[in-house]
């Protein structure tokens, strides 16, 4: 049995997001949200910049035509290169509904 340090449960999902750094000068950015749980998610950042541990990170998710995104404030944990792209996994500054984004009708 393995080893899983996780309090909450975690989902696979591939949902399409936008990610916006506070405290930088940047437009949204898009993303794409690989896992997610009630207070945390995976995220491939479609970026060839570097983003610093601990930066605060604001999430916009659609869920489903004609109602309002899910935003998400979170901390960046950690993060690594992959290919031209970044990946890492940021904390909810709070607990939400992570069957909220498992089961969005957007979800490619």
């Amino acid at each position: 049995m393995k080893n899983d340090r996780r309090r909450y449960a975690r989902y696979t999902t591939r949902v399409k997001a936008q990610y916006f750094l506070k405290d930088h000068n940047q437009e949204w950015t898009e993303c794409t949200i690989l896992d997610v749980s009630s207070k945390g998610m995976g995220i491939v950042f479609l970026t060839h910049k570097a983003i610093d541990i601990g930066s605060t990170i604001l999430l916009e998710i659609p869920v489903h035509e004609g109602l309002d995104p899910i935003t998400i404030v979170g901390l960046l944990r950690w993060i690594t290169k992959k290919g031209n792209d970044f990946i890492g996994g940021i904390e909810s500054t709070e607990i939400f509904d992570a069957a909220k984004l498992y089961h969005s009708p957007l979800e490619k």
